[in-house]
């Protein structure tokens, strides 16, 4: 990426000389990291941009030019709930940051919600070195399990738990010195210029795996198409440019109502710009979607169910327009009102109406075990009804379907459309039967 200047808002941090590190590429680990900072990148692009502000750096921290110059106070420390406290200086990765914020700041709309309060080990699949060796933190001299993965270090505590981390980008000086390797650690950054010592017999083999992987680390923080990808992401979720892209779907929207409305005859002047504007807007979507994917690739954009509906209303639309400007199928016209549901992906644009419609969906399965409930009480009084009144009123008891029909008519509208009086005239008896008939079925059928 030489010669391509850097982003606004981008963090760049420099290379670590005494790492012998080069934009070109790394020596060692391509492969065995590629898959894990893949996944790891999916979380943070799932989970790190909705901390609210006081939980995580500001955005003119982040925005801040780099070196090894201390920034003021207000943007050095950001302490969490927990008395955590977190240094935000220039040169820090903020990514590393929020990943530590992330298990002490659990937020209802997040989905790892599987996380337990105790931090766990992480997930043996990432392990890119694993022993039992002798470790010194801080006053703390003895053996235990340390793992190393592509993104930290992990010293295990007890039984899985984790005992301290050491992200990889916060080490500033690696020592290899007979079977010590010493970890020195930047003074302002999380760990606080802490000195970490593994002991080990292979003490060569774990000063190479830390020093690939931070090789790597750094390559993969500082590339010019990573960092573009997450500022474009940043600009999609911005309320501006959603504030804009709900502007364009009301107005989309708004042409729709226009033509049914007026009716536009074919050929007419009217006729012809809105389906000029019918396919400027889609257009707009299509580009939209793909600028969406972009930011949010992959599994990011297809685990939100906002954006399979956005893809599946824009395709059809597609389908329609080219169908409009090449056979113009009538078969294939009827596609054209899949465009008043437009309307419905405001709705996942705005925090509010996004759980709002989350909220009624996962209502969803409890009211279908409701409605079936329900018919099948309507169908048992049904049952009953025609065995009852099917002599007394053919017309509307002699079948099943008649009796339903019936039912319906006095569950939906309060209408009862039958020649069962509840009073007989001549008498002035009451007919107990249609009476307890009629009660029971409101009181099981709206009552119950």
């Amino acid at each position: 990426t030489k010669g391509v200047p850097p982003l606004p808002h981008l963090p760049h941090l420099p290379n670590l000389g005494i790492l012998g590190h080069n934009h070109s590429g790394h020596s060692g680990g391509d492969d065995e990291h590629h898959d894990f900072v893949d996944d790891e990148e999916e979380y943070y692009a799932d989970h790190r941009d909705r901390k609210d502000a006081k939980h995580t750096l500001t955005e003119e921290a982040m925005a801040t030019k780099i070196s090894l110059a201390p920034i003021s106070h207000k943007y050095s420390r950001e302490i969490n709930g927990r008395n955590f406290s977190f240094a935000g200086f220039e040169g820090a990765d903020l990514e590393a940051y929020t990943h530590w914020l992330d298990m002490f700041n659990m937020r209802e709309d997040e989905a790892y919600v599987e996380h337990s309060l105790i931090p766990k080990m992480p997930d043996p699949a990432t392990f890119l070195k694993e022993g039992t060796v002798g470790t010194a933190l801080g006053a703390k001299v003895k053996d235990r399990r340390v793992v190393v993965t592509a993104w930290e270090i992990c010293f295990d505590g007890r039984g899985g738990q984790l005992a301290d981390r050491l992200p990889l980008v916060e080490i500033q000086d690696i020592s290899l010195s007979g079977d010590t390797v010493t970890l020195q650690t930047f003074p302002d950054g999380l760990n606080s210029g802490r000195v970490y010592e593994i002991t080990a017999g292979d003490a060569a083999d774990w000063e190479k795996k830390i020093s690939d992987a931070l090789k790597f680390r750094i390559y993969h923080r500082d590339d010019y198409w990573r960092n573009l990808r997450i500022w474009w992401r940043k600009t999609y979720d911005g309320d501006l440019f959603q504030a804009f892209l709900s502007l364009l779907i009301v107005a989309s929207f708004g042409v729709i109502c226009i033509v049914v409305q007026l009716q536009p005859e074919e050929g007419s002047q009217l006729a012809s710009l809105t389906a000029y504007l019918d396919v400027m807007f889609t257009c707009m979507f299509i580009c939209d979607l793909a600028l969406n994917f972009y930011a949010h690739y992959f599994w990011a954009f297809f685990r939100n169910p906002w954006n399979n509906f956005d893809c599946i209303v824009v395709f059809i639309s597609f389908v329609w327009i080219m169908n409009r400007v090449t056979t113009d199928n009538p078969n294939i016209d009827v596609l054209k009102h899949v465009r008043a549901f437009r309307i419905f992906r405001v709705a996942g644009k705005f925090k509010q109406l996004r759980k709002l419609v989350d909220g009624i969906g996962e209502s969803m399965v409890p009211m279908i075990y409701g409605c079936v409930m329900s018919l099948i009480f309507l169908c048992i009084f049904c049952v009953l009804g025609t065995e009852f009144f099917k002599f007394s009123d053919p017309v509307n008891f002699g079948t099943f379907a008649r009796t339903f029909y019936t039912l319906f008519l006095a569950l939906a509208f309060g209408i009862w459309q039958a020649d069962l009086p509840f009073l007989y005239e001549e008498t002035q008896t009451v007919n107990y039967l249609v009476l307890f008939y009629v009660m029971f079925f409101v009181i099981f059928m709206l009552w119950i």
